[in-house]
């Protein structure tokens, strides 16, 4: 692990602190995209600052399309 490392999602999932970090700097007051949330079950919280220096969201586990 180093400083260029995001948060890790088990931060998020636990009760050990704030939900609203950056999963990059760890600023506070950061969001998650609410389109990203339509397409993924988890979407870290991002930070202006960093979605400004080019930074992405962290998504994982996308919604599966609906068999028919």
């Amino acid at each position: 692990m180093n400083c260029a490392d995001h948060v890790e999602m088990q931060y998020y999932s636990a009760d050990l602190g704030r939900k609203d970090i950056c999963c990059y700097c760890c600023e506070d007051e950061a969001v998650r995209d609410e389109s990203l949330l339509k397409e993924f079950k988890t979407v870290l919280p991002i930070c202006k600052a960093c979605k400004q220096n080019g930074f992405q969201a962290v998504c994982q586990r996308p919604y599966g399309k609906e068999q028919q």
